[in-house]
């Protein structure tokens, strides 16, 4: 019975998914790095592995290495995925934490204040 409602979960999210970049025009990689506009759930829960929040002086939450790939899919969910990732996440002040993001430094200046 749970293994029945978590595939139909599965499946209406990915129906969703389709629906939307069909009328939206839009496309999203696949593995092959080939757009799509029927990607699998699967790879649409890979694709957002890379995603971190970081909390900044335990007041200020970003959401780091967020990608057009990522937006993509949080447009085809629509205004409650929107306002849950992307309002959190200020342009201005996103963290790449592969190039930007110094752990150490962050600890320090925490400490200090």
């Amino acid at each position: 019975m749970v293994m029945t409602l978590c595939l139909l979960i599965y499946f209406a999210l990915e129906y969703k998914i389709r629906e939307k970049l069909r009328e939206n025009g839009e496309n999203f990689l696949n593995q092959l790095k080939k757009p799509t506009q029927k990607p699998t759930t699967r790879w649409v829960f890979f694709c957002f592995l890379g995603l971190h929040m970081v909390f900044i002086d335990h007041k200020k939450l970003q959401i780091t290495n967020l990608k057009e790939r990522h937006r993509i899919i949080l447009r085809c969910l629509g205004p409650p995925y929107q306002k849950s990732i992307i309002l959190k996440c200020d342009e201005k002040s996103q963290i790449n934490m592969s190039k930007k993001f110094n752990i150490k430094n962050a600890f320090k200046t925490s400490l200090v204040a």
